[in-house]
């Protein structure tokens, strides 16, 4: 999850860390009603899990979601929620959500590939101790 903290804050979320982690963070978000976006990047999986059992040649098991309108979930307990499915609706969507003075969730829909490979990330150790220090 990446927090970027402006005037106007976004959160990218995957869709299974919304349903089991952020959503007390959204309802506060509703209480105080801070300008924040928060993107739920919707593939119904538990993408990362579902890599690892297929990394480690064990059975799919309890790794699909059902898919669900994280944009109405959202308006139910009172932010302004957007559904994305195509391309060509990404700019008017976060134009209105920009624009908008109360919490925002847009549900952005993305088929179910395989995750960016976290161990091929590399840790550059010597900028991480420039930093530290």
């Amino acid at each position: 999850m990446l927090i970027v903290t402006f005037i106007l804050t976004k959160e990218i979320i995957p869709d299974n860390t919304l349903s089991f982690m952020v959503m007390q963070d959204i309802m506060i978000q509703v209480k105080y009603k801070p300008p924040i976006i928060n993107v739920v990047f919707s593939n119904d999986s538990l993408g990362f899990i579902e890599a690892e059992q297929e990394d480690t040649k064990q059975p799919k098991y309890g790794v699909d979601l059902i898919s669900a309108d994280y944009a109405k979930i959202a308006e139910a307990i009172g932010t302004k929620g957007f559904t994305v499915t195509r391309r060509e609706q990404l700019r008017e969507v976060f134009d209105k959500a920009r624009g908008s003075k109360i919490p925002v969730v847009i549900d952005l829909k993305i088929e179910n590939k395989r995750p960016f490979p976290a161990e091929i990330m590399v840790l550059d150790e010597d900028s991480m101790v420039e930093k530290l220090s």
